[in-house]
């Protein structure tokens, strides 16, 4: 168990309620108070550790370094201990399987059977979705170049698509959209309602009826203000107010075509 640096003490791995139930109903040897990390005599914790021993074999994100039943008291105190060094600011231990990378201090990540099961789940579920509307794309160079374009748009560290790419230069972009940003992707087509918007300011921005300046910011030829981004950009339009706007954008591009 390791110190809290703000009191100097033992950090308490255990709540009130777990702390009564593991000293009075778990079967364990246990009285009131033996598992008080602030005990100063046979203080528990001060002798429970947590083994975890490495892999003979080369560890890879698959390896399995320990396994706890959680239904077995003794267990679920060591996962409790294991739970107490995930601090961000030199824990050794992630508290989960996508946290692993926020610290350079952890070296094991906690992963819960069923979280994992159902994250395999969720994934599977945005990899149909995200095939499923690349299916509906892939035929059109234009439409795979539109998304490209407004993924460009709404992730500024990646690169802007060239108009002069081919159709498998554009799927293959594509592809490595799914293979390395998934949720970015599929954000995207969950985003249905306001795709038609995204596509105005993306087809604006092409034939120079909308210019983007300096960082992000979008405005018409004319010198009116759009919005800092995409997303200002959309609900510009998107207002009534902005109506005249709108339809003179849609009425340009549709004379560019």
């Amino acid at each position: 168990v390791p110190i809290d640096t703000n009191s100097g003490r033992l950090k308490n791995p255990l709540t009130k309620e777990e702390q009564a139930y593991f000293e009075n109903q778990a079967g364990l040897d246990m009285e009131s108070g033996d598992l008080n990390p602030y005990k100063k005599k046979d203080n528990f914790w001060h002798d429970f550790r947590v083994a975890i021993r490495k892999s003979d074999d080369i560890v890879t994100d698959k390896t399995v370094l320990m396994t706890l039943d959680l239904s077995d008291p003794l267990q679920y105190l060591q996962y409790k201990v294991l739970q107490c060094n995930t601090a961000p600011d030199g824990g050794l231990v992630a508290p989960s399987w996508q946290e692993r990378l926020s610290s350079g201090t952890y070296r094991i990540s906690l992963v819960h059977e069923g979280k994992q099961n159902f994250d395999k789940v969720v994934r599977a579920d945005k990899m149909k979705k995200a095939y499923k509307y690349l299916g509906k794309i892939d035929s059109s160079e234009e439409a795979m170049f539109d998304f490209l374009t407004i993924y460009f748009l709404e992730n500024g560290k990646s690169k802007r698509p060239s108009s002069d790419s081919n159709k498998d230069t554009y799927y293959s972009e594509i592809q490595d959209l799914i293979d390395n940003d998934l949720a970015g992707f599929v954000k995207i087509i969950d985003d249905a309602d306001n795709y038609e918007f995204k596509l105005l300011v993306h087809r604006g921005l092409k034939i120079g009826a909308l210019v983007m300046t300096h960082s992000d910011h979008i405005e018409t030829v004319d010198g009116i203000p759009v919005g800092n981004g995409l997303k200002q950009a959309i609900q510009w339009f998107k207002d009534d107010r902005h109506q005249d706007e709108y339809l003179t954008l849609k009425n340009q591009i549709e004379l560019a075509k």
